[in-house]
């Protein structure tokens, strides 16, 4: 009965308002269900044509696996929307909730399991996390069942331990950091079994079996994408992606590992970003760390003798694995969300042996005391979370919470309807993937393009005056203060919850002054820029085209995932003054996946050209070589150009490096 109660009051805490708390609507939420429909038009294949891929992209990593999957038949029933999306990782969640109460009552003997659902929904970060379409809290009800399942085995039940596999592989296959936290869970599993002095069988045969059908699409994956995964951990600032010492790395992961055990991690409410925290609040409760901490003693005493020593020791082992995201990133809130279940737990337990007294009024006393008190505790976030929410002073932009998703689009497609023949021009600027954001809310993109301040003041735009443009306010501001345009014809105004200008709709043209006022803008963008860059003990003097990504010496850090991009010109040239002269052989360049061409000039006796090349298109930013017969330099050009495109263009290089004479000698 107290598990039911305890449902009740989970299903309430992560339904009720869905779709309007967490206020934003992340890119993150949109993916998923942008690839289920994708799948579902394409008979089941991916982008790259392969039969129900292993994982999809999700901002250039391929991250994405059974959340997809999961939602491929509600997109087929329901088809895309905010309440969908997020129900369905509140339901999962539940039903994990759930499991996890019930196994841990069952396996571990403990009155009060009903605590575990009660506990979950009065954690800040899981009741944020567990209303939201993001694939982790997605990983972590996979996780909870298999923890669930894997108590279940250790208590004597043999055939908890296929579901439990099951579980295992749905959750690695749905987020990038439970490729490592699984497979050390199953691990600890297996330790806890073989220390257990009553084993339970195990059938080694369909273990196996199992094990090998879980992990060849994983193995697929690999074969085609070798790199992706150190490709991961470098974009993302792994200290294992760095060139340094291994006892260095070794270090870095250990404060990385205990840095998420910290209590400023889970308790400081202003440590993370505002779109993973509930308003005033850390990642855990102050008032149940007590409980927790008791559970953790009970828990440490339990698994040295008693009866189910077998299920507290892969309690333990579990708590100790769960954070293991940590030793190759730094701690994040969705990459350690898979603690929380567990602290949860342990709360349970240390609930249970407060119940273990023998007089029965004063159980019900405590009975009554613990369930009212963590659901008061409950109550009073999701009244500030939803009912009061964050303060005046929020960031709601792109560095805050990012919200306007649903508001944004709702507009767009109003407009777009009311008015058949009309085009709207959108800015970008103020969320990430606004690309996944439309695509998730609008079903035809065919009248939509993207544009923002920058690009309409900086080159006449012919589609201007025939379109409804969106800025946010501060690119709205930054229009109507300029001379190159009209004044603009407000047609809506959407508002920050704070009451603040959010966005602007609108229309506007060119005023007289445009034309004189472009041009001058242009002469001042054909201006090189020169810039000193220390490379090794060198000081070089480099020339080079106004950027709009990245500083200059991101070209030659030696790093490739560091990048620069021109403003407008193609090609890209970078002229290089040398200290003193030197003998080259050719050039080095990453480069993208666009066609490309490459020439290299000297400067010995005036500009001429000593090599040129040219690389077709790639799947894939690529490292290329153009060589050229040993040459005495101390000013040398390198070109880069996207083949085919005129000006304005955007060119990509992520490194520029020299092939000296020594490197072409045996």
């Amino acid at each position: 009965m107290g598990l039911w109660l305890a449902m009740l009051v989970y299903l309430a805490g992560v339904l009720w308002c869905l779709p309007h708390f967490p206020s934003y609507f992340f890119c993150d939420e949109a993916v998923s269900a942008n690839w289920a429909e994708y799948l579902l038009r394409h008979h089941g294949r991916g982008a790259d044509g392969a039969l129900l891929p292993t994982f999809f992209p999700n901002g250039g990593k391929y991250n994405l696996g059974t959340s997809v999957y999961l939602a491929v038949p509600m997109v087929w029933a329901w088809g895309k929307s905010v309440v969908a999306v997020r129900a369905l990782t509140a339901v999962l969640t539940a039903l994990a909730a759930a499991a996890l109460a019930w196994a841990v009552g069952r396996a571990l003997s403990l009155p009060a399991g009903w605590l575990v659902p009660l506990c979950l929904v009065a954690t800040p970060t899981w009741f944020l996390h567990a209303r939201t379409g993001f694939e982790a809290p997605m990983a972590v009800a996979f996780f909870m069942f298999f923890l669930a399942f894997g108590l279940v085995f250790l208590a004597g039940a043999a055939r908890a331990l296929a579901p439990a596999l099951l579980a295992a592989a749905l959750s690695f296959y749905a987020y990038a950091p439970a490729r490592l936290v699984v497979p050390l869970t199953a691990v600890a599993l297996a330790l806890a079994w073989l220390a257990s002095p009553t084993k339970t069988r195990a059938n080694a045969m369909a273990v196996g079996f199992l094990l090998l059908v879980s992990l060849l699409p994983y193995l697929r994956f690999v074969s085609t994408f070798p790199q992706e995964q150190g490709r991961q951990l470098a974009v993302l600032g792994s200290f294992w992606a760095q060139e340094q010492p291994l006892g260095v790395a070794l270090s870095q992961a250990l404060a990385s590992y205990l840095a998420a055990w910290s209590p400023r991690f889970w308790l400081d409410p202003s440590h993370h970003l505002a779109r993973h925290a509930v308003p005033g609040y850390g990642q855990l409760q102050g008032s149940l760390v007590p409980l927790v901490l008791l559970g953790g003693v009970v828990a440490l005493w339990r698994a040295w003798r008693g009866p189910q020593m077998a299920g507290y020791r892969f309690l333990l082992l579990s708590l100790l694995c769960a954070p293991a995201a940590a030793l190759l990133l730094s701690p994040g809130v969705t990459r350690q969300l898979f603690l929380v279940p567990l602290l949860a737990v342990l709360a349970a337990v240390g609930g249970s042996a407060l119940l273990g007294v023998r007089s029965s009024w004063v159980k019900r006393a405590l009975t009554t005391l613990l369930a009212f008190g963590v659901v008061a505790l409950a109550g009073r976030m999701a009244v500030r979370g939803m009912v009061e929410g964050p303060p005046l002073e929020q960031d709601y932009g792109f560095y805050g919470l990012q919200w306007g998703a649903q508001e944004v689009f709702s507009e767009v497609r109003f407009q777009l309807e009311r008015n058949p023949g009309l085009a709207v021009a959108l800015s970008p600027n103020w969320a990430n993937g606004t690309e996944e954001l439309a695509s998730f809310f609008l079903p035809d993109m065919g009248r939509l393009r993207w544009t923002s301040y920058q690009e309409m003041a900086s080159r006449r735009q012919d589609w201007l005056s025939h379109a409804l443009v969106g800025l946010p306010a501060e690119e709205f501001e930054r229009l109507r203060q300029d001379r190159k345009f009209t004044k603009p014809h407000l047609c809506t105004v959407l508002f920050f919850p704070n009451g603040k200008p959010a966005f602007f709709f609108f229309r506007v043209g060119y005023s007289g002054q445009a034309e004189a006022l472009f041009a001058a803008d242009a002469e001042a963008r054909r201006r090189p820029v020169q810039a000193e860059v220390v490379v090794g003990e060198e000081r070089w003097l480099v020339v080079h085209p106004q950027l709009d990504m990245g500083p200059i010496t991101n070209a030659f850090d030696g790093n490739p995932n560091t990048l620069i991009r021109t403003l407008e010109a193609n090609p890209l040239r970078v002229e290089v003054q040398f200290a003193q002269g030197r003998w080259l052989a050719g050039v080095r360049l990453r480069v993208g996946a666009a066609p490309t061409a490459v020439r290299v000039l000297s400067a010995n006796g005036g500009w001429r050209q000593v090599a040129q090349a040219s690389f077709s298109a790639s799947r894939d930013t690529r490292t290329v070589e153009v060589p050229f017969a040993p040459l005495l330099v101390q000013r040398v050009a390198v070109e880069v150009a996207n083949s085919g495109e005129g000006e304005p263009s955007h060119v990509h290089l992520w490194e520029l490096q020299w092939l000296y004479i020594k490197e072409r000698l045996p």
